[in-house]
């Protein structure tokens, strides 16, 4: 990959001025505001969901998911991400069909999963592991891969273009070191088209922090949107989600946590996690105070929804949701075993999938 050039740089110190003016001083900001009230209320999935089904994952020897991560939907399949770092496939009815890939270190190989993209419409699998990128065809099978000098952090899809978003520490300061946030664009066969350097963060301590589901893109059909978080201490909050285009990154919308404070040393009340855009919804996950948060936005009423932990479902649990296809507003949740079935064999978990009204 090409070195960053003084266009990046450039661009990086326009940004810089625009997200503290965009998170110092709301009232100036031009882009759409979203109110976040402190008050929340108990949410109900089917008050939401135009449509619920569930589907049983099945359990059989290979097919054991520790935890779900991530779920992506591929023609006929799910393709389910696992803590274990391994990608296991099923059917859209929820059989076992095998595991994706070899795991190991060599070549044709990965260690661990981290992230995945599909393009449906040209029937590839992106596999990002540990500094490399893999391609799978629609019948599974093992296409190619790239090796990077970088973690491949997250992976998306984009008018038929792969996007990359990676952190790279950079300069190192007696104050701290410098992270840069970088969005690759890749043509389908993973030659490299673009590069843009979005966001450059300055880390005072080592202490790694993260949250396990990332989702920084969102492609709705139409747009794509991007938000990453920063989970070190500053004196504002990266409350802009950001929309990309062909040719730049520019804020969309702004989030206004009305109840937001931070201390002397820069410890916020509010940690936001995720936000995402489908055709219809915005969706924010985060803390406050370390209660997990949920909040969902009615883009066409201009209506938003607050609630603790999540939408409660029929089993009376708070559900997160996430991603599956946004430009048709379908997002999935995991359901516990213990929830569908009394076995006493402990089962592989149910998915849900929602499609908002």
């Amino acid at each position: 990959m090409p070195q960053l050039n003084l266009r990046f740089r450039l661009f990086l110190v326009a940004l810089l001025i625009l997200l503290f003016e965009g998170c110092t001083h709301p009232a100036k900001s031009n882009i759409p505001v979203v109110n976040i009230p402190k008050n929340a209320e108990d949410l109900y999935l089917d008050e939401f969901g135009k449509s619920i089904e569930y589907i049983q994952l099945e359990t059989k020897p290979g097919s054991y998911i520790s935890s779900i991560m991530d779920v992506k939907k591929f023609g006929n399949y799910f393709l389910i991400k696992d803590r274990s770092g391994k990608v296991l496939v099923f059917t859209d009815e929820g059989k076992f069909v095998r595991k994706l890939g070899e795991i190991g270190d060599g070549p044709g190989e990965y260690k661990n999963a981290y992230s995945l993209a599909v393009n449906e419409n040209l029937g590839i699998i992106y596999l990002g592991s540990f500094k490399k990128i893999q391609m799978y065809s629609k019948n599974l099978e093992f296409i190619k891969e790239i090796k990077l000098p970088y973690f491949a952090n997250y992976l998306n899809v984009s008018n038929d273009d792969l996007l990359l978003i990676t952190n790279i520490d950079s300069e190192k300061k007696p104050s701290g070191n410098i992270s840069n946030t970088i969005l690759y664009r890749l043509d389908q066969s993973l030659e490299l088209k673009d590069s843009t350097l979005f966001r450059s963060v300055l880390i005072k301590d080592n202490v790694l922090r993260g949250f396990t589901t990332q989702l920084f893109i969102s492609n709705t059909g139409d747009d794509t949107y991007l938000y990453t978080p920063v989970f070190y201490d500053e004196f504002f909050l990266r409350d802009t989600l950001y929309q990309i285009k062909s040719d730049s990154i520019v804020p969309t919308s702004k989030f206004n946590f009305v109840d937001f404070t931070f201390s002397d040393k820069g410890e916020k009340n509010i940690s936001i996690k995720n936000i995402v855009s489908s055709k219809s919804y915005y969706i924010c996950h985060y803390a406050r105070d370390k209660e997990l948060m949920f909040f969902i936005y009615d883009k066409l009423k201009n209506k938003g929804f607050h609630t603790r932990k999540g939408l409660i479902d029929e089993f009376g649990e708070a559900q997160f949701i996430y991603p599956l296809d946004l430009s048709n507003d379908r997002f999935y949740f995991i359901i516990k075993s213990e929830f569908i079935s009394s076995d006493k064999e402990e089962l592989n978990p149910t998915i849900g999938i929602v499609e908002l009204k």
